[in-house]
């Protein structure tokens, strides 16, 4: 995140829709996916190839061509790619040509890497930006190198930092060392002449000896060597439809061996049609020299030294046409490549097959794009020589071949019907449909197009007039001229909420805006536009006010608040470049507008003044053509832009206010059943409006900011919050977040027996330090003790946060006395340290506590002062406390917390915990005896506590007869002299509701009834 003029912004994450992997064909030729112009080899690793393309970079193959990536290129300055040369000593060492070496011009001079490509620098010093269409390096020194260029012969002795000048002028075309081991011999030629060098490119001479060009223009040339004899040499001549010359000497002299003007190798067939130097390369096998390759649309083969020629491939069918190079593998001989504007192509059967080795080169030249407007992974682009490629199921297909360069479109009807020039077309794989329109147009490839949302049969399309259809679905639809103004349509658009208001703008610099555009004579008002208009002029009308218009002509952004009658520039920071689209976010409310022009995209909304650069991660070595925006308001939302050189990008929408995040908290996570709960939210960034979920609360939904809530049912509960702003939503579900008690009835006997901690009871940890409470895994536990459980506090003081265990929560309603007692004994402790055990009541669903018993160093600050002393217990020696809790008799909803107040950790262990109460309410024995024997509660449920305070022992024997005498339940259990309480659990039997009688028997037949 980042601050702009007073508010966040977030920076943009562009990423690569494709094509990366090939293309798969649908289309009936061969296609491709971008324009390579060189191959080279690694001259250490011969599993690595390096490739260039000629508007996307350099690419590198670390498997032979299968599969390849980008050599980090992409921040380079827009340019073109000739030429790489990799240095033999160290291959992180590599020098790059920039131009373009088919189209023959342009480019940055050499760049050089000393890591792989990681970093690129320029090395031009005395070359300046000349096109380096080749660099070879030296064999006896790696800091020597030789460039042919598009303007002379340059040569560098310090590794690329300087270069001096060899050749003066002359536009090289190819240019490549004799084969000989250890010579210093290197021919070069240009369009129409030849050179030599036999001292390492410090001097030229021009042989001219048999150079036959015809009519004096060779439209370009190319050399052929073979290791096989370094003194044959071929000499490739584009003019005539292919000329091919011999040398024998060393390249001292020709003759010609192929001149046919009737019979061309270089057209799409033998009756010709060659593009000259654009597409022309010769090579010679390294173990036949007699073998010779030569590709231009199509792939020829001599097997006599150029004599005779033999066609291998036809331009639509094998190979991708408008081929570059052709080249041997040198560690491979039977690997011959060829580079093309498809890609690249491999043969290992002397050209019989050919398979396709560019899947990664993600170098498409797009024209124009277009996407679908419901459907956001849908999208058609147009490329130069790779034909409409079109994307959907998450891959590319190739839907035609050839150049692609008209505008498109989609409507609002079918997500795959995309548009163009004179008619539509739907995109089915495999196939389309088409039908003419009762119009011309005076520009084809930039036809406006526009279509609503609004009524998705609606569509208007634009050349010299804008014609109008109500029936698009229809085939064909039928069409009306509303406008006879003559003039060329540079923009068009429609208001996003109103599709009779339109905007026009027309190369005559005006623009025309229309109120009544669905009407039989629509009228349209005319107004100069500020500045002067462009073939990539834009629109966008506001959503929330369609007075409201942005228009870009040219490098410039105009705004007009009343519908075109005046406008303000709005330009500011941009970079003066040419806009290429313009876009209004439909569900932003600040008039967010995006542009894009060959180098960025940018972003803007009413309260800044500047833009905004939301080009983060795009490239910079090719240049944007086009930006679509599919919007749907959600996630799912996408600006794309189309390179000319690197295919289709995309990233989600900038977020001048970042979508929020979504957060709550409860005053309390454990409650009561019916207890109130507030839910604070605690969302940030903005967050406007709320939508809860309560599952199995009251309410079960909520859109207030806190709202309240309260749970029937005993159970654990999970919360959902979702939080929105403009930008978007976010959602937090907290799982079983609330947890409701269910009310237990006394008695509660705990023993630590089983899992700790025990059903129902919750561990407290105030410290958030993992000391709490632990269950004693020793054997018999503390002493005699058949288990207990044991604090162990680190060093921590908080002042009154304490570690505690809870009790499930009781009802104290049916009980007059109620008592607490329980086994406990301190171990390592010290007079110093004020450790002590304390016993707080909650009676409000656990929001606040009431000290009733302390023991230790502290004092009791509430309740009857039990004692300040503590128990320090000799070897296997238990104290029993007894708290009497009496004052909060006939209180429905209890929680008893043992709390230990820890300064130094010093060990408390408590077992054979026991909450039991007393009745006036039960079934008292009618012995005069000293003996007493209390069942409660009465009536009750089919659970029950039996009390017993008598000065004997067990065993005892506990029937239970209905009201018909007869024995229904009977049970033998020990006792101890002392006041005892027992459960009696009988709801589990079923037993029918009735009187019944309870006897407790004794061993020396003493009975209670």
């Amino acid at each position: 995140m980042f601050l702009v003029n007073g508010i966040y912004s977030q920076t943009a994450n562009w990423t690569i829709v494709g094509p990366v992997p090939f293309p798969t064909n649908i289309s009936g030729q061969i296609n491709g996916i971008g324009r390579v112009t060189q191959i080279k080899f690694d001259p250490i690793d011969t599993n690595v190839m390096y490739a260039t393309s000629s508007s996307g970079g350099l690419w590198k193959s670390n498997n032979q061509g299968q599969l390849w990536s980008g050599c980090g290129t992409d921040s380079l300055p827009a340019t073109q790619c000739a030429s790489v040369c990799i240095d033999y000593t160290n291959n992180q060492i590599i020098y790059l040509g920039t131009g373009d070496p088919n189209y023959y011009g342009g480019g940055y001079g050499i760049w050089k890497t000393t890591n792989g490509g990681i970093t690129w620098n320029q090395s031009t010093t005395g070359m300046a930006n000349r096109m380096a269409l080749e660099i070879l390096m030296s064999p006896a020194d790696h800091n020597t190198l030789i460039a042919a260029t598009n303007d002379g012969i340059w040569k560098s002795i310090d590794a690329g930092a300087t270069w001096v000048e060899k050749q003066t002028g002359g536009a090289f075309t190819d240019m490549i060392f004799k084969t000989t081991t250890g010579t210093d011999s290197i021919y070069a030629v240009t369009w129409s002449e030849y050179y030599v060098s036999g001292d390492m490119g410090e001097t030229w001479t021009q042989i001219s000896n048999g150079v036959f060009i015809p009519n004096g223009n060779g439209n370009g040339m190319r050399i052929g060597v073979t290791k096989a004899n370094p003194n044959i040499v071929y000499l490739g001549v584009n003019a005539d439809e292919g000329t091919i010359l011999t040398s024998t000497d060393g390249g001292a002299s020709f003759i010609t061996v192929w001149h046919d003007t009737a019979f061309s190798i270089t057209g799409y067939d033998t009756t010709g049609g060659g593009q000259g130097n654009y597409n022309f390369d010769i090579t010679t096998d390294p173990i036949n020299p007699d073998i010779v390759w030569l590709v231009s649309h199509n792939i020829w083969r001599s097997m006599d030294g150029g004599i005779s020629w033999t066609q291998l491939t036809n331009w639509w069918a094998t190979v991708h046409t408008d081929m570059h190079q052709i080249v041997h593998d040198p560690n491979n001989p039977l690997r011959l490549f060829d580079a093309n504007d498809g890609g690249i192509w491999m043969t290992t059967d002397t050209g019989n097959t050919w398979s396709m080795r560019c899947d990664g080169i993600a170098a498409t030249e797009c024209y124009h794009m277009g996407m679908s407007n419901i459907h956001n992974d849908i999208i058609s682009i147009g490329t130069q020589d790779n034909g409409e490629l079109v994307y959907g199921n998450n891959q590319w297909y190739t839907n035609r071949g050839g150049d692609w360069g008209a505008r498109m479109s989609f409507d609002w009807l079918i997500n795959n019907r995309v548009y163009y020039y004179h008619g539509n077309r739907r995109i089915v794989y495999g196939g389309d449909q088409s039908w003419a329109i009762p119009f011309t147009l005076s520009n084809t490839n930039d036809a406006r197009m526009a279509f609503t949302s609004q009524q998705p049969n609606l569509a208007f399309v634009g050349g010299l007039d804008v014609w109008r259809t109500f029936s698009l679905n229809s085939n064909p639809p039928s069409w009306t001229q509303i406008t006879n103004f003559g003039t060329q349509v540079m923009a068009l658009a429609i208001s996003p909420v109103d599709p009779n208001d339109i905007y026009i703008v027309y190369s005559n610099n005006t623009f025309r805006h229309c109120t009544n555009a669905t009407a039989a004579t629509p009228t349209f008002v005319v107004h100069p536009t500020p500045f002067g208009s462009s073939v990539m002029d834009g629109i966008a009308v506001i959503k929330d006010s369609s007075n409201i218009v942005y228009m870009s002509l040219g490098a410039r952004v105009y705004r007009s608040a009343n519908s075109g009658g005046s406008w303000t520039n709005v330009t500011a920071n941009l970079p003066n470049v040419n806009i290429n689209a313009i876009y209004h976010d439909n569900y932003s409310h600040d008039e967010s507008i995006y542009i894009c022009n060959a180098k960025g995209v940018f972003y803007k909304n009413k309260t800044m003044t500047n833009w905004v650069n939301f080009s983060t991660g795009l490239p910079s070595i090719a240049d944007i053509q086009d930006m679509m925006f599919f919007n749907d308001g959600s996630p799912n939302s996408r600006l794309r832009v189309a390179y000319y050189g690197r295919g289709v990008w995309e990233t989600a929408p900038y977020q001048p206010y970042p979508i929020p995040a979504a957060d709550f908290a409860a005053n309390f996570t454990t409650s009561c059943p019916g207890d109130p709960i507030v839910f604070n939210n605690l969302s940030t960034l903005n967050a406007v409006s709320y939508s809860w979920s309560f599952p199995g609360g009251t309410p079960s939904t909520s859109t207030q900011q806190n709202p309240v809530v309260t749970y029937s049912a005993s159970g654990w509960y999970d919360v959902t919050l979702t939080a929105t702003n403009p930008n978007g939503s976010d959602t937090e579900t907290k799982m079983s977040y609330i947890y409701v008690r269910p009310i237990s009835q006394l008695p509660l006997t705990e023993g630590f027996v089983g899992n700790f901690l025990p059903t129902q009871w919750q561990n407290i940890d105030a410290n958030n330090d993992g000391a709490v409470w632990q269950k004693d895994t020793i054997a018999g536990g503390y002493g005699l003790s058949n288990e207990s459980a044991f604090f162990d506090n680190y060093d921590w003081n908080t002042g009154g946060a304490h570690d505690e265990m809870r009790t499930p929560k009781y009802d104290f309603s049916f009980d007059t006395l109620i008592l607490l007692n329980f086994d406990y004994a301190y171990v390592r402790w010290s007079a110093g340290y004020n450790d002590s055990l304390a016993i707080y009541i909650s009676t409000d669903c656990d929001s606040s506590f009431t000290q009733v018993y302390i023991r230790g160093g502290q004092s009791l600050t509430t309740g009857p002062d039990n004692s300040t002393s503590i128990f320090i217990p000799a070897s296997g020696e238990w104290r029993t406390e007894t708290v009497n809790l009496s004052a909060y008799a006939g209180i429905p909803d209890v929680t008893v917390s043992f709390t230990n107040i820890g300064n130094y950790g010093q060990a408390l262990y408590i077992d054979n915990i026991n909450l039991v109460g007393y009745s006036s309410v039960g079934i008292h024995s009618l012995s005069n005896d000293n003996e007493n024997f209390t069942v409660f509660p009465n009536p009750g449920n089919g659970d029950f506590t039996f009390r017993l305070n008598t000065t004997l022992t067990g065993p005892y024997i506990l029937n239970l007869n209905n009201c018909l005498g007869e024995l229904v339940y009977s049970k033998t259990f020990n006792s101890v002299a002392g006041d005892s309480a027992y459960d009696l659990r009988l709801s589990t039997y079923n037993f029918p509701t009735g009187i019944y009688t309870c006897t407790l028997q004794s061993a020396d037949n003493r009975f209670w009834v």
